[in-house]
């Protein structure tokens, strides 16, 4: 039975005046590049050249700003548990029911993306001219693998959390990449080009925290062994700070 919109409205107002109680932090920082910044290779278009060919298209697995150092894609996420009471209502209410995984210019736009999947169901799109499919298998759930051809969709809402990033591919073109981040809260962010880290309103409190990045995998490091790190957010404003990733942890794979 679907909820009336005067439930949902009381719903927040309860979840306002819960919040008004709480306390809430926010994450800032930035993930940068520790060496010269790479350029991103050219793919080679094997299909439908006629579209496909003039985009220029580059491999996506490791992009670095040639300015900033900042690191695309990096993942960064509350791994620990977070009672869906207590997330703060304005970041629930910004959670739109629905999250786009498009196929612009013969790649997957955006190139990473999350979900927080108990609230949010995810549609996978097709804007080229060309036909494509977004072949996607989370673990446990349900695999899909829909042929997509101009301006066609599918709905698809996953029923667990993943604690990998799931990836998506097209058989047509395969180069095509890109991943889904699967989640039971809305705390996990993907950095832009500048590398930089922003979360707004978190439960104050310890966390466990798990940051991944596509061509290293969980990034290890000294301060975070396995991609993980614990931290205390305090009400307010909490800094990461400028963290440098040694060009070496980019060549494991």
């Amino acid at each position: 039975m679907k909820r009336t919109s005067w439930q949902s409205l009381a719903l927040l107002g309860l979840m306002a005046a819960a919040a008004q109680g709480a306390e809430y932090g926010n994450l800032t920082g930035q993930i940068l590049f520790d060496g010269e910044a790479p350029k991103p290779e050219a793919l080679v278009v094997t299909k439908d050249q006629a579209f496909c060919g003039p985009k220029m298209l580059v491999n996506e697995e490791l992009l670095v700003d040639p300015e900033t150092k900042g690191i695309s894609n990096v993942v960064l996420f509350i791994r620990s548990k977070v009672d869906e009471k207590d997330v703060h209502p304005e970041v629930a209410a910004a959670a739109a029911p629905m999250l786009r995984f498009d196929n612009v210019n013969c790649r997957f736009e955006p190139h990473v993306t999350a979900i927080w999947f108990t609230k949010q169901a995810l549609e996978l799109h097709n804007a080229d001219e060309v036909g494509h499919n977004s072949n996607m298998a989370p673990l446990g759930d349900k695999a899909v693998n829909p042929l997509l051809p101009m301006n066609a969709t599918l709905n698809y809402t996953f029923k667990k959390k993943q604690n990998l990033p799931v990836p998506v591919s097209c058989n047509i073109h395969p180069w095509m990449k890109g991943y889904v981040v699967v989640r039971d809260n809305p705390y996990t962010v993907v950095t832009p080009v500048d590398g930089k880290v922003e979360l707004k309103n978190i439960p104050a409190g310890k966390h466990e925290f798990g940051i991944w990045h596509e061509k290293c995998g969980w990034v290890d490091t000294k301060a975070w062994p396995k991609g993980k790190f614990e931290m205390e957010i305090k009400a307010g404003e909490n800094d990461l700070g400028v963290v440098k990733l040694d060009a070496k942890l980019f060549s494991k794979k």
